[in-house]
């Protein structure tokens, strides 16, 4: 992902504007720990020796697709708590 991202306007980052402890904070943070498991789930099956040809080239492009959802999802919540 672009580390260069423009800033955001208040009505794009409004749903990631939560109160640490928060109800919200904990969906959150569930939330990525999801994506953290399905991150090393995938990245185990894009290494697995079984996983051979196209099918290692989707599993990586399914890591990296993941990956980029787990930064947009944190880059929103950096911006929301800069207002």
């Amino acid at each position: 992902m672009d580390d260069n991202k423009p800033q955001l306007e208040l009505s794009d980052v409004a749903p990631f504007v939560f109160k640490e402890d928060s109800e919200a904070d904990t969906l959150f943070k569930a939330i990525m720990e999801n994506l953290e498991t399905w991150i090393d789930t995938e990245s185990d099956e894009a290494i697995s020796q079984d996983t051979i040809g196209e099918a290692r080239i989707h599993a990586c492009g399914r890591v990296s697709a993941v990956k980029d959802l787990r930064s947009q999802l944190n880059h929103l919540r950096e911006q929301a708590s800069l207002l």
